[in-house]
């Protein structure tokens, strides 16, 4: 009997229990729009109702009638953002437990694949090759953040996860600045390549005008309950969750090592950090954006307001 969604799905129809049932959502939007191209191909490897496009509607009711399996595991092609749109439809629907995630890099920076061993973008590699990884990837953790936002008499406003990082400053509005871009001219973006210029064009603009030099003086930043003193010439302040910022870049193992800015008793490591390490690291931008222009400022134990999901690695 078909479900609400009208498909019929179930572990009686897979032919044993090793099987791993895969459904794609694919983003022709993001990057270089390459998932226009990636929908035919998948369709004709595929079953067509196990790939979906995401221009064609939200993935909700898809997951829903998926999620009947047991041993079902989600392929998302396309970029950051596309990952965390199917995540948040996974938090909705309040799983017991979450089928693993892969990801095809369709985006520009492509972080989340970077540090899951996807790789920083599709070339046209064999989709066969691709499909069979995702069978037999080891599954790990990535940790989820939450960042409540609060006005400025101390009222909440609203609540936003994050699983790479959140940035104030430089290059956040480089970033802000590349969006509004792409949302009112998307034909502009049509080449991972040209797509990092955008970035590159704020990014240096951001640095000329110095908009952001007076950081330290608007921002107080507390962690563990301790104020953390900012560097007099910070532009910028990032929380990272992954060591991997802005299409590769490694700014915390990279960064340059301030034991005066470390709190909490504790001396964090220059190592690249884990997936799941259940402690953010906190660096500051000084100037350009560079791994040669970053400050670490430490690990903050406390801050553990956060679950662990499962992933996909390569």
């Amino acid at each position: 009997v078909p479900d609400r969604n009208g498909y019929i799905l179930g572990d009686d129809f897979l032919p044993n229990t090793r099987h791993t049932p895969l459904i794609v959502f694919v983003n022709s939007r993001s990057g270089p729009r390459q998932g226009q191209v990636l929908i035919g191909q998948l369709r004709r490897l595929l079953n067509p109702i196990q790939v979906w496009d995401l221009a064609d509607g939200s993935p909700e009711r898809v997951l829903e009638s998926f999620c009947a399996l047991t041993r079902l595991r989600i392929l998302v092609c396309g970029g950051d953002g596309t990952v965390s749109w199917i995540i948040s439809c996974l938090e909705k629907m309040q799983m017991e437990r979450w089928p693993p995630i892969a990801i095809l890099p369709l985006g520009t920076g492509n972080d989340l694949a970077r540090i899951h061993g996807w790789g920083g973008g599709y070339t046209n590699e064999s989709l066969i090759e691709i499909l069979q990884q995702v069978a037999e990837s080891y599954i790990s953790l990535l940790d989820q953040w939450e960042m409540k936002i609060e006005n400025k008499k101390g009222k909440f406003k609203a609540v936003k996860s994050f699983f790479n990082y959140v940035g104030v400053g430089a290059d956040a509005q480089a970033a802000l600045q590349v969006h509004m871009l792409r949302e009112s001219k998307p034909q502009l973006f049509f080449s991972r390549v040209f797509n990092k210029m955008w970035y590159l064009v704020f990014g240096a603009e951001e640095a000329l005008k110095e908009s952001n030099i007076n950081l330290p003086n608007e921002i107080i930043l507390i962690a563990d309950g301790v104020r953390v003193p900012l560097p007099p010439d910070s532009q910028g302040i990032i929380l990272l969750n992954i060591d991997s910022y802005s299409g590769g870049v490694p700014i915390w193992s990279h960064g340059e090592k301030r034991d005066a800015c470390y709190i909490s008793g504790n001396t964090p490591s220059m190592d690249v950090t884990s997936r799941s390490t259940r402690e953010p690291e906190l660096v500051g931008l000084h100037g350009t954006i560079s791994p040669r222009r970053v400050r670490s400022m430490g690990h903050f134990p406390q801050m553990q307001r956060h679950q662990a999901f499962d992933r996909v690695d390569s």
